[in-house]
């Protein structure tokens, strides 16, 4: 290119596939979008001081490897390097706000990047399918981060999301298999579809107490995820949101959740506890399917329909027991070989022959009084050293107790050992 050169145009180069080089002259003041794009014979490429904006411009450069950008760069737009598949080298200077959609998309050989602390705008793709970045950790100073921003990032193993932020993208970590670490702050309201889909590695994640929605396919296939709170304010859980976590234990869905969606914990082989609290009006098909630990299920007065096979083959489920009238169930809801025996409330006239059917599975009815709370666990006090104690009494088929406890200052519930009506611990200096 000559000396004498100040602009290139959109598409200038384009196509020129035996284009080796782009090193551009310090004349150069502006670049066109896609200028250089699908020159898959281009191999390095330098830009001049005093360009601000790039977009497009080296997009499927196949066998770029190298490129120096200036300190004036501000902006990398959409596709600036997508699919850019032997980039080994390139710097982002300090002055960059601005990362646009599919900017690395696919950099399979590009090294892990650190995030320049000037950086406002993350898009959609950014860091999609780049196999060596190993972390996400991105700067307080962004405030808007798109879909897919690091899917598919295999080796990806930390991510710290800034502060401010209301919403984890859409797709944003899915198919990460080595994530273990997430940092997640108090800002998030909402945790979108299929933001942890697939991380394999990831066992535990601190849900804001703000988060008021958790996605579609949230943590899908989280399959080494055991300890999960869901905070109180949730009141929406969409379909598949802990589908196949084969290792979560326990679950308490928040008073302010109405529905349990489709396939919500399907497959979750060790679920062996779940709360499904007066108020949830609806359990859709497959929401506990095969949740083998499962052993029995309450199913409140709240409940108006269960949908199709929506406890199918929960192998070890032997009792089930209603309160209130009787919802709508599918004819295979309960669908599995091996006896149930399910209790209806006594002098309930609307549980009639007819709604006690088999669905799927082989039934037994039975009248039993509902659960009754008689004594609620009460506040208590305890010096230093001493002995707290709690209670509940309760009376109905078949009680089982299960205490939570936290900590002063945790951020979460856990379960205790306890399993009886009575709750002690002596008193220490992280006691509450």
């Amino acid at each position: 290119l000559p000396s004498s050169l100040t602009k290139i145009g959109t598409w200038a180069f384009s196509c020129c596939y035996n284009q080796t080089d782009a090193n551009i002259p310090a004349t150069v003041t502006s670049i066109g979008s896609y200028a250089f794009a699908y020159c898959s014979g281009l191999e390095s490429a330098t830009i001049p001081e005093g360009i601000t904006t790039l977009t497009g411009t080296f997009r499927q450069c196949e066998n770029l490897v190298s490129v120096s950008l200036p300190s004036t760069v501000t902006s990398l737009g959409d596709y600036t390097f997508s699919q850019c598949t032997l980039l080994t080298e390139v710097n982002i200077p300090d002055t960059v706000t601005t990362i646009g959609a599919y900017c690395f998309y696919k950099g399979k050989n590009l090294p892990n990047i650190s995030l320049p602390s000037s950086l406002t705008k993350l898009g959609n793709y950014a860091f999609g399918y780049c196999p060596n970045q190993t972390d996400a950790n991105i700067p307080e100073t962004v405030t808007s981060i798109g879909t897919y921003a690091f899917a598919y990032c295999e080796n990806l193993k930390t991510a710290s999301i800034p502060q401010g932020t209301e919403k984890i993208s859409d797709y944003m970590f899915r198919n990460c298999p080595n994530l273990e670490l997430v940092s997640i702050p108090d800002s998030v309201t909402v945790l979108g579809q299929y933001c942890f889909a697939n991380c394999s590695k990831l066992t535990e994640v601190d849900i804001p107490a703000g988060v008021t929605e958790i996605g579609a396919y949230c943590f899908y296939k989280c399959n080494k995820l055991e300890d999960l709170y869901v905070p109180a304010g949730v009141t929406k859980i969409g379909a598949s949101a802990f589908a196949y976590c084969d290792k979560l234990t326990d679950v308490v869905i928040p008073e302010t959740v109405t529905r349990i969606e489709n396939s919500t914990f399907q497959e979750c082989e060790n679920l062996e506890n779940v709360k499904i609290h007066d108020g949830i009006t609806y359990i859709g098909d497959n929401a506990f399917y095969d949740c083998r630990g499962l052993t029995r299920i309450d199913i409140p007065a709240s409940v108006q329909t269960i949908e199709y096979r929506s406890f199918a083959e929960c192998r070890n489920l032997t009792q089930i027991v209603f309160y209130g009238d009787p919802p709508e169930i599918d004819n295979y809801a309960f669908d599995r070989y091996g006896e149930i025996t399910a209790y209806y409330p006594e002098n309930n006239p609307a549980w009639t022959e007819d709604v006690m059917q088999d669905y799927g599975g082989a039934l037994t009815w039975k009248t039993a009084e509902a659960i009754s709370i008689k004594t609620q666990p009460k506040t208590g006090y305890a010096k230093m050293g001493e002995s707290a104690k709690v209670s509940v009494k309760a009376e109905g088929v078949g009680l089982k107790y299960q205490w939570y406890i936290k900590n002063a200052g945790g951020s979460k519930y856990s379960k205790s050992s306890v399993t009886k009506a009575n709750y002690s611990t002596t008193m220490n200096d992280k006691s509450k």
